[in-house]
């Protein structure tokens, strides 16, 4: 598998330089909370569009997909979205990468969908010549430290491309792998391929069927995540100020107490 990956990277990488094709890029994603030991994981899509690139979880992509498919034939969205439901789905955050304007928007879905931008930051990048394989691509190292978390970066120096998941650009050469140094957040990359001309691209606009994004603060966007995380009655009461609201019992406080106390972000105060 390894070394299939490899042959399939060198054959794209030289489709790559004949002109402007486009890639898509497919990561494991693992997220161990520190205070739970939980695990969660997900797939994440990075794919080269005119012009930007983009980030999502594949399975949200996917499920994207369905929805679009069923509202071409006529069905409203609010009943669409009750029939995929079921569907699994991944983490919702989409982001959008300028490298050229230097910007980047991302877009998060609380209770509502929000979205804010960004300047890309200027991160200094240790490299190493230490060369490993991930997959069998053989790739360089570098460190450096990323909103508030330390990352071991891994990149392909025959893929001269400086992106990678997530946040994580500015490397010569395509991300195969990232870890912060806690272990809590890794990606890995598992395939990569030419996107096929019919495959439509991941634009910059809104995800939801029903609803448009509202543009924040990047700080009003993070602080929607974490209360909405955190099960927080009163922001719920100030969102939605004409729906009941229970009281909470006992069982509701302690299940909050944990979620305040185990919360956790990719990014974090510096």
């Amino acid at each position: 598998m390894r070394y299939l990956l490899s042959l399939i990277l060198l054959l794209t990488t030289s489709l790559l330089a004949t002109g402007q094709q486009r890639y898509t890029a497919l990561y494991s994603y693992t997220e161990r909370n520190a205070t739970t030991g939980k695990v969660t994981n997900d797939i994440i899509r990075l794919n080269s569009e005119k012009g930007y690139f983009s980030c999502v979880s594949e399975n949200t992509y996917q499920k994207k997909l369905v929805q679009d498919s069923l509202l071409q034939t006529g069905l409203d969205p609010y009943t669409i979205v009750a029939m995929t439901r079921d569907m699994e789905r991944g983490q919702r955050t989409r982001i959008f990468t300028d490298l050229a304007g230097n910007t980047r928007t991302v877009y998060e879905f609380p209770m509502t969908q929000i979205h804010y931008e960004e300047p890309l930051p200027a991160v200094t990048w240790e490299l190493s010549d230490e060369v490993r394989e991930v997959n069998g691509i053989p790739s360089k190292q570098a460190r450096g430290k990323l909103y508030g978390r330390e990352w071991i970066v891994s990149y392909a120096t025959d893929v001269p491309l400086p992106v990678g998941p997530w946040k994580l650009t500015g490397l010569p050469g395509l991300v195969t792998e990232a870890v912060t140094t806690d272990s809590l957040f890794h990606f890995t990359l598992i395939s990569f391929a030419l996107t096929p001309d019919d495959e439509r691209p991941i634009l910059p606009s809104p995800s939801a069927l029903a609803t448009p994004s509202k543009k924040q603060s990047k700080k009003e966007v993070l602080h929607a995540l974490h209360q909405c995380a955190t099960n927080n009655r009163a922001w719920l009461k100030k969102l939605y100020p004409v729906s009941s609201q229970p009281e909470e019992t006992p069982e509701d406080l302690r299940r909050m107490a944990l979620a305040r106390k185990s919360y956790q972000y990719i990014e974090r105060a510096e």
